[in-house]
């Protein structure tokens, strides 16, 4: 009888454990929405969170503390993104600004949405009010058959800030689309050429993070074509929580959805020193002293010099005609949404590139060799991503 009742015990903590998943109570009591699915919440008892699932058909309501009918609960189109580390993690202010930016949803939310769903997102809304289907086939009628309008809406929805305010989605969805015309050749090339194997091995938390899986290779794929293992990594561990997800299956950048997320995501994360691309074209970032006198200006020619500034910007770039190309696309898609670009500076030919004295130079990685505080330089564990510094710690 002993043995039994230790081992209905046992039994009863195992499912206890497998239910307190990575869920952040911080102090807090009560219940609380699942941040990745409508349809479970968790109980806090302060440090000690359990997930539990609604009912059939039912989604968890934050706001009456109940299960109810998907109509009568504010969920994925309505309530903000949120990082579940706000609390636990040690963020500075300038960390805390950019995150209103770069906060995703999970991918749930987004193998959800479907053109014209009720349920939509609401940034997912307005981009369907300003681009329909029909304007996205025209402006881009040579697009691989992965590069559909859904999967484009299933992209947007991951990053909230995008196309939030009507008034800059359109110049948020020009800047977008000439960016991804020249990199694909209109969204035809799912995948680059040139099969390089793009495995960095030389740096250590690289190696130690983001190791190449075998018989996989990083080269270019998507609207962005991401390329490198530690991009591949990075990406993956903000969208799954997990590097190994997409270091494991890189061809899903190609052959998914995630062919448009994976462009949205580098337009949103910033590279210090440069601001993100975003922050670009929303007037988030106002360039300093030091980029006035570098003729870095808000516009086209701003984001050219983030996505690929050292090969075409300056007075004598090595690629002198992609510059080039990009503004002659921004300037038909611009057309096409019936946005006004009179007066944006659209060229970078006269621009130096971005300094560590610029405007866009914030500690936005933790690093374990030092103790996870907050450094300039960049390392696995991007404050902009949740979870990340408990991964930190539990790295060193």
């Amino acid at each position: 009888c002993k043995v039994m009742h230790l081992l209905f015990r046992t039994i009863l903590v195992l499912n206890l454990l497998a239910s307190a998943v990575s869920f952040e109570c911080g102090h807090r009591f009560g219940l609380f929405r699942n941040p990745y699915d409508c349809t479970s919440f968790y109980q806090c008892d302060e440090w000690w969170a359990i997930k539990k699932n609604c009912s059939s058909g039912t989604w968890f309501d934050e706001e009456g503390h109940i299960c109810n009918w998907p109509e009568y609960v504010k969920c994925w189109e309505e309530l903000e993104c949120m990082y579940y580390d706000q609390e636990a993690a040690p963020i500075s202010e300038d960390v805390r600004s950019q995150r209103q930016s770069t906060c995703m949803f999970n991918h749930v939310v987004a193998e959800s949405v479907e053109p014209g769903r009720k349920k939509n997102p609401l940034n997912v809304k307005i981009v369907e009010e300003i681009l329909t289907e029909e304007i996205f086939i025209k402006a881009f009628p040579n697009a691989n058959a992965p590069y559909t309008y859904t999967n484009f809406l299933k992209a947007i929805a991951t990053f909230p800030s995008v196309c939030k305010a009507e008034d800059h989605c359109k110049q948020e969805l020009g800047n977008m689309f000439a960016h991804f015309q020249q990199e694909t050749a209109g969204l035809f090339y799912i995948e680059e050429i040139n099969k390089f194997p793009y495995c960095s091995q030389w740096t250590p938390w690289v190696l130690k993070n983001f190791p190449c899986s075998p018989g996989q290779l990083y080269y270019g794929r998507g609207a962005k074509q991401l390329s490198w293992n530690y991009n591949y990594g990075a990406f993956s561990q903000a969208m799954y929580g997990d590097p190994r997800v997409l270091l494991d299956n890189p061809d899903l950048v190609a052959t998914t959805w995630l062919n448009f997320a994976s462009g949205i995501w580098f337009f949103v994360a910033p590279q210090p020193p440069k601001p993100s691309m975003l922050d670009i074209v929303s007037g988030s970032w106002q360039p300093n002293e030091a980029e006035i006198a570098a003729n870095i200006l808000p516009g086209l020619g701003a984001t050219t010099m983030v996505i690929n500034g050292a090969k075409e910007c300056g007075p004598n770039p090595s690629n002198p005609t992609a510059s080039l190309n990009r503004q002659r696309y921004y300037t038909s898609f611009a057309g096409a949404l019936g946005l006004d670009i009179s007066g944006e500076k659209l060229d970078c030919k006269d621009m130096l590139p971005f300094s560590t004295a610029g405007s866009a130079n914030p500690a936005i990685y933790w690093d374990p060799d030092y103790n996870c505080r907050l450094v300039n330089w960049q390392t696995a564990f991007s404050a902009l991503v949740d979870g990340n510094y408990q991964r930190c710690l539990d790295s060193k």
